[in-house]
């Protein structure tokens, strides 16, 4: 099987994205596909990595936003980790390799992996 990576692919800006989106939308606006959950927070069609969020941060004790972390590789998992709080999340829950759910995933949680993982 061939290792497919996104180096493959060229890279497309967001405003190509968006012209391809509002094309497929008939030529309108595509905030108009914007919808709204039930505590009013904006899902958009699109998002830009590079565009800082202007979500309000929670106060203590509410809502967090929590990624579960359980690729046994260490490495794979630290990476996971670092791109995932970049991008707004402020809670992990770590997945043990010992849990008897595991079924080949998990994270070999000792004194040596744990400091690798929040290396950074």
């Amino acid at each position: 099987m061939p290792n497919i990576s996104n180096k493959q692919f060229e890279a497309v800006s967001y405003d190509k994205w968006r012209e391809a989106a509002q094309t497929a939308l008939g030529g309108r606006d595509i905030s108009r596909i914007t919808k709204h959950t039930y505590d009013n927070i904006a899902v958009k069609a699109l998002y830009q990595s590079s565009v800082a969020s202007n979500q309000v941060a929670l106060p203590s004790g509410a809502w967090q936003i929590c990624q579960s972390i359980n690729h046994p590789n260490i490495s794979t998992s630290t990476k996971q980790i670092d791109q995932d709080l970049t991008q707004g999340v402020n809670a992990l829950s770590l997945y043990s390799d010992q849990s008897l759910n595991a079924n080949g995933y998990g994270i070999n949680i000792n004194q040596v992996n744990i400091p690798k993982l929040f290396k950074n």
